[in-house]
């Protein structure tokens, strides 16, 4: 009878062991999954915030390139006729209206800084300061026909060769090859400068084309500025290009 009752109280003590091991085993995968709904939560939680701050540094981003300012810049051709540019902004040709500035010096560039600026004509200004002069600024090809038409008694100087200028010009342009600089420059100064040569005075507003934008460059600073003094000089590029538009 006692080795029954032992044997029954030994099979007791087995199943209690069996059943709080697999209540073990439930309750530690219930805790890993609760553990990982708790990791999966928070790793959503923080991609959701990494997204947010991504968002938010590309709209701030965004907003700081719409409102950044924009140097714009003037060059004075005429009175109060300019040609102005600046980073993003399409050349123009405008009337300039400045609120500090009465009357504006032919020939210097004038500039002042916009938050995305709208370039409107006339284009009004409240301050706007003056700077160096320019000499052989780029104008667009596209511009010149429209800055023969606005500014008055505008000169064409052609900086190519003669037998080039000679076979095809634009009528009334004078030619000042770039491979005659040299002896270009002695005559101008031998003949009290390059209106006694060619006709040109310091408040023409001479537009150069030739072969290229470098020789361009050389005749418009070597020989108009430095010998005629010219105030405006713009270059036009290549002739040919001109020609095509």
């Amino acid at each position: 009878m006692k080795k029954l009752i032992s044997l029954l109280m030994a099979l007791v003590l087995v199943f209690s062991l069996v059943a709080c091991s697999t209540n073990n085993t439930e309750t530690k995968v219930e805790t890993e999954e609760e553990t990982n709904i708790e990791s999966d939560s928070e790793t959503n939680i923080e991609s959701d915030s990494e997204t947010n701050s991504e968002s938010e540094a590309e709209t701030e981003a965004e907003t700081k390139e719409e409102n950044k300012e924009v140097e714009v810049t003037a060059l004075v051709l005429k009175d109060n006729t300019v040609l102005v540019s600046g980073e993003g902004l399409e050349q123009q040709i405008v009337k300039l209206e400045a609120g500090n500035q009465e009357t504006l010096v032919q020939g210097h560039k004038y500039s002042y800084s916009q938050e995305n600026p709208e370039i409107k004509d006339p284009l009004v200004v409240e301050k706007i300061e003056m700077a160096e002069k320019l000499v052989g600024t780029q104008i667009e090809t596209k511009l010149i026909n429209e800055l023969l038409e606005k500014v008055e008694g505008v000169k064409i100087v052609d900086t190519r060769p003669e037998a080039d200028f000679a076979q095809d010009n634009i009528e009334g342009s004078i030619n000042l090859p770039a491979d005659n600089l040299k002896e270009l420059i002695e005559k101008s100064r031998s003949e009290e400068g390059l209106e006694a040569l060619k006709g040109i005075n310091k408040e023409d507003v001479v537009l150069v084309l030739g072969a290229d934008a470098d020789s361009n460059n050389l005749v418009a600073s070597e020989l108009l500025y430095k010998v005629g003094r010219v105030n405006v000089t713009l270059n036009g590029g290549a002739y040919a290009d001109y020609k095509a538009q």
